[in-house]
């Protein structure tokens, strides 16, 4: 077990982060897929998509809308092995994403156009729905490659997390009836925080030099990008460019330390409390202290129940994204223009 408090020191460069470049998208692929979410957005969304395809085909482009799963793995598979593939929109929220990004194989350039209820990795990446700033993208596009997380076989680009969270996301998906919007949420917050009894949960994380961190607690977050709901920095340290994950351990479990550690984390100075641990890792196993079933989220859909194991895979995530995004997120500009 460690010490009451262990945090470690966030913000500096790794070597690994300063090499990665954006690169541009595969010069002469003409191939745009839009793989949509029924439930994301409904008619507004069928509209969407549709003056997005009309535009880029105005450009020369293919856009073909994509429905099912598997005609989405097998078509950009296709596409990607002869050559034509140019990327892949996500048409909803984060979980849309993640579904397509477990579909698709690895070195498929994906994007955003968001529909869902936070479009967390939209804000991060500043995808737009505008059909204009879709051209903009598949027209002149950088390709950044961030790392990816992986719990239980399923990929994640955001955070997987167990505790109070979880639980209301796995009540809220339960009584899901379509499309889900942030007033979903208010009974079954209501509820967990009548009724959760808040577990313990033990986190023992492997660090990138081998060394292993043990701590018990009732929250825990396993993140890859510094995102999470309402924009609540939590993990705010995290960087997708460091081949590592973040985790962050709230010891204390009940509604009174909740809103306790909530104050510190809009204050960005929670990390410091000692009742919260802190750390970068490369492997991550999560079960419930006395056996109880705890259920975990990823990317704001329902994961399973603990124990869990959770791993980075380095440079898995294929991006695209505008030039001056790349430059804020810290990609080097490759100096190879795309021929479109």
């Amino acid at each position: 077990m460690i010490p009451e408090r262990e945090t470690e020191t966030f913000g500096v460069e790794t070597p690994l982060a300063s090499q990665r470049s954006a690169e541009p998208l595969a010069g002469g692929a003409r191939d745009v897929f839009f793989v949509a979410n029924p439930t994301a957005g409904a008619g507004r969304r069928k509209q969407l998509v549709a003056e997005c395809v009309k535009l880029i085909e105005g450009a020369g482009f293919r856009g073909t809308v994509v429905d099912s799963p598997q005609e989405l793995t097998e078509l950009a598979s296709d596409s990607l092995d002869s050559g034509r593939l140019r990327m892949v929109f996500a048409c909803g929220g984060d979980g849309t994403f993640s579904a397509a990004l477990n579909r698709l194989p690895a070195g498929v350039p994906l994007a955003l156009l968001p529909m869902g209820t936070e479009n967390l990795l939209a804000r991060y990446t500043q995808h737009s729905a505008s059909p204009r700033r879709v051209l903009e993208l598949v027209e002149q596009g950088v390709v950044a490659t961030l790392d990816a997380g992986r719990a239980a076989n399923q990929l994640f680009s955001l955070v997987l997390s167990v505790g109070f969270d979880a639980q209301v996301i796995h009540r809220v998906h339960a009584n899901r009836r379509g499309h889900i919007t942030h007033l979903a949420y208010a009974r079954p917050i209501a509820m967990a925080m009548a009724r959760y009894h808040w577990p313990q949960i033990k986190a023992t994380a492997t660090r990138a030099d081998g060394t292993v961190t043990t701590v018990t607690g009732s929250w825990a977050f396993a993140a890859n990008l510094p995102s999470y709901a309402q924009q609540l920095p939590i993990v705010h340290q995290a960087r997708g460019t460091d081949g590592l994950l973040d985790l962050c351990v709230f010891r204390k479990g009940s509604i009174v330390s909740g809103f306790w550690y909530f104050w510190h984390v809009l204050r960005k100075r929670h990390h410091h409390l000692p009742s919260v641990t802190t750390t970068r890792f490369t492997h991550l196993r999560l079960e419930a202290v006395d056996g109880s079933s705890i259920p975990y989220q990823v990317d704001g859909d329902p994961g399973g129940v603990l124990p869990v194991e959770v791993e980075v895979v380095p440079e898995r995530l294929k991006v695209v994204v505008t030039r001056q995004v790349a430059a804020k997120l810290g990609f080097k500009l490759s100096n190879r223009v795309a021929i479109g």
